[in-house]
């Protein structure tokens, strides 16, 4: 198969086992010469491949920041699934909104405040001065395609609070009036989606989404696009 006759929905598709042969030994540009061929000029296909990598390969535990508690020893290996980084909310398949996912609370911990994950766009950055990949997602529908993006901005001078930016990016016009929910724990919010069809949340305290005594996040992250209607 050519590089070119490669969709990138059909290369998302493969991505995890891609991802898995490789992290086993496995030559992936022999196995999958199209697939990687496909990475090497798609920016959008590179950087969830890259989160998937990055997620999915084996890490030592690093400790927390000064300004977080120490969290207790990691206890993983007594799970019986592997949790997945996020998941999909379909409420109507014929449509694409509202479009929800859900982010799971043990990789928004590992992705803020452990090993350093690949920035959405560029290179790695410092620790704690850097914007994290926390979701990337592909979404086809009769309407066309459409990715999703959540990245994460903490900063080394303000650790005690985050950013966080969901973006929508399609070939597609946006529909008017586009909102994003975010629910995490105590925090439901709003805000709308610019023209590059992304919005932002500013100044999000974690030390209302840390427990104290174990340093865990509370709660998964929820996010919804969803057109409003003007009054």
């Amino acid at each position: 198969m050519e590089p070119q006759s490669l969709k990138c929905a059909e290369v998302n598709d493969l991505l995890d086992m891609v991802v898995t042969d490789e992290l086993a030994g496995v030559d992936v540009g022999v196995r999958y010469p199209a697939v990687m061929a496909h990475l090497q000029h798609c920016d959008r296909c590179r950087t969830i491949y890259t989160l998937l990598r990055d997620t999915l390969q084996p890490r030592e535990e690093t400790p927390l920041p000064p300004s977080a508690p120490v969290p207790p020893p990691n206890l993983s290996f007594l799970d019986t699934e592997e949790e997945s980084p996020w998941r999909r909310i379909v409420q109507d398949p014929s449509l694409l909104f509202p479009l929800t996912f859900e982010i799971a609370r043990n990789f928004i911990r590992r992705a803020l405040c452990g090993p350093r994950l690949a920035s959405v766009r560029g290179g790695l950055e410092a620790y704690g001065e850097r914007r994290t990949l926390l979701l990337a997602d592909w979404v086809t529908t009769e309407q066309g395609d459409w990715i999703v993006e959540v990245t994460a901005h903490r900063r080394a001078d303000r650790p005690e609070v985050l950013e966080l930016e969901a973006r929508l990016v399609s070939d597609e016009p946006l529909p008017p009036g586009l909102h994003v929910a975010l629910s995490w724990a105590d925090q439901h919010l709003s805000a709308p989606v610019d023209n590059e069809g992304a919005a932002r949340f500013h100044d999000l305290p974690l030390s209302h989404l840390i427990e104290p005594q174990s340093g865990a996040i509370k709660d998964d992250l929820t996010i919804t696009f969803q057109p409003i209607a003007k009054s």
